[in-house]
């Protein structure tokens, strides 16, 4: 009889440390591709990137990062001038539970002038400081942390070419603001090849406009504004010039 109560209590016991081993199963999370830091290059521009969380299939949910403003990922790079296979995008695969995950993704860059530490909103654009940063994914299912994964990255801007998306303005050209860092106001100045409409807008590193500086009929040559942000917090911004023939930008830091 003694034995017998032995061997019930032991499979009792053995249930249950199959059942909460089961329940506290982890997400099976994948980046791809599986590289120690990926490189994304800019031209005339700070290079960007967007995440959007795509449709749910196959099994699995996919975060998707793909370039904006610039040239693109690449694996296997050597420096800028060689930087190697060109990427269209890289992504996250969730292989488990798909559809009934949340998502937040941390934006971290480790420059000593301009660190940055946020939350990323999916379907937002990032500018991307020059240097090495990260993005971590973490993965929720009713409140509970299951899984995360990082993914290291290294932002490059070289000027050398011009990027598709994004032309340069031939004869126009935004010239970076001065002072910089600034912290009551900066002139911006530009030079236009010819006559039109023009807008000069600041947008924040999360790809959001927070103020329209300039929006005008202006004649070719060289102009200048004086910008005073009242409400924005100390950060970097960016500056960013349209034309009927094209846009450029230049960055900025505010320091209250």
């Amino acid at each position: 009889m003694a034995s017998r109560a032995f061997t019930q209590r032991w499979f009792l016991l053995l249930v249950i440390l199959v059942t909460a081993g089961t329940s506290a199963q982890a997400q099976h999370v994948v980046f791809y591709p599986a590289a120690d830091s990926i490189g994304l290059w800019g031209t005339c521009t700070p290079p960007g990137f967007v995440c959007a969380l795509t449709d749910s299939a196959e099994g699995r949910d996919r975060i998707l990062i793909s370039p904006y403003w610039a040239v693109g990922f690449f694996l296997g790079f050597q420096s800028p001038s060689s930087p190697g296979d060109r990427l269209d995008s890289v992504y996250w695969d969730i292989l488990d539970t798909p559809g009934q995950n949340r998502y937040e993704l941390w934006y971290t860059h480790f420059s000593p002038d301009y660190p940055a530490h946020c939350v990323i909103p999916m379907d937002s654009v990032v500018f991307a400081l020059e240097g090495r940063f990260d993005l971590l994914l973490l993965v929720y299912r009713d409140s509970v942390l299951m899984d995360s994964s990082r993914a290291r990255f290294v932002a490059y801007q070289t000027g050398l070419s011009v990027d598709a998306e994004l032309p340069s303005l031939s004869g126009s050209r935004l010239l970076p603001p001065f002072p910089n860092p600034f912290n009551a106001g900066a002139v911006i100045q530009y030079t236009l090849e010819k006559g039109g409409d023009v807008a000069i807008e600041a947008y924040d590193l999360l790809g959001r406009l927070v103020e329209t500086i300039v929006r005008a009929r202006e004649e070719e040559g060289s102009h200048s504004v004086q910008w005073e942000p009242q409400s924005l917090p100390s950060g970097t911004y960016l500056i960013v010039l349209r034309t009927e023939s094209g846009s450029s930008a230049a960055r900025c830091a505010l320091v209250r």
